[in-house]
């Protein structure tokens, strides 16, 4: 299966379901997508109301994205439980490896008033499944970032709760390390960098980064150099600036 807008080609898939004369199907199934492959375990019961179903997906450096900005591997270890028209996921997402280098952040949106009416405006529509999910976002020993100036690797984890119809939440934090941050023509080595989720919105998190780097005095900016603790200090005084 060729997906060229995420730069995917899922091959070797496999998924098969048997009865043995009963109502419960055993399910089992595979697929991969280089360098890795996911794995798929479980079992349908037809006989109950319902047709409740307990799957278990788990797998290695599977890519599930890739282009020139982006790539993300996954090495996914998921419960998925279905009762009536109710799913629940949980576990966690290793992303073993990672690539963010998106080519431009320029592009933005507007916000429309509020008076704003639509014509035939449509509802939207009614979802048949209620998904419920709490997963944990993993980022391995090779999730590297480059973006905004920011060059740097990113460790930590991130906790996401999903409920069908509501604000999808995170709490958990990203950290940046042996990173560095390239602002007005000078790089600064990051000494604190967290991207830091409260519970609150996914995407809106805050952040929280300590850039600087040491000159010399006569390096200074003019402006800089012309403050009085500065302009009192020896040119060749060493002196530690960034940003926060």
């Amino acid at each position: 299966v060729a997906m060229p807008i995420y730069g995917l080609n899922i091959n070797n898939i496999q998924i098969t379901a048997v009865g043995n004369n009963s109502t419960i199907f055993k399910i089992t199934g595979s697929a991969i997508s280089s360098p890795g492959k996911v794995n798929l375990s479980g079992q349908i019961n037809l006989g109950q109301p319902g047709f409740p179903m307990d799957l278990k997906l788990t797998g290695d450096n599977f890519t599930v994205f890739t282009n020139p900005e982006y790539l993300f591997q996954a090495s996914p270890d998921l419960t998925i439980q279905k009762r009536f028209l109710n799913i629940t996921i949980n576990g966690s997402i290793l992303i073993p490896k990672a690539f963010i280098h998106p080519a431009d952040f320029s592009i933005g949106s507007v916000d429309l008033a509020d008076d704003v009416v639509f014509v035939d405006e449509k509802k939207e529509p009614h979802h048949q499944f209620n998904v419920v999910g709490n997963i944990n976002i993993i980022a391995g020993n090779n999730a590297l970032m480059q973006t905004n100036g920011i060059t740097g690797k990113i460790k930590g984890k991130v906790e996401i709760a999903y409920n069908t119809g509501n604000i999808t939440t995170a709490s958990g934090g990203l950290e940046i390390i042996n990173g560095s941050f390239n602002a007005y023509g000078q790089q600064l080595n990051i000494k604190s960098g967290r991207l830091i989720y409260l519970g609150g919105p996914i995407n809106n998190p805050t952040l929280n980064v300590v850039a600087s780097r040491t000159v010399l005095v006569d390096q200074l900016p003019q402006m800089a150099a012309n403050l009085p603790l500065i302009s009192s200090l020896p040119t060749s005084q060493q002196v530690e600036v960034g940003v926060e």
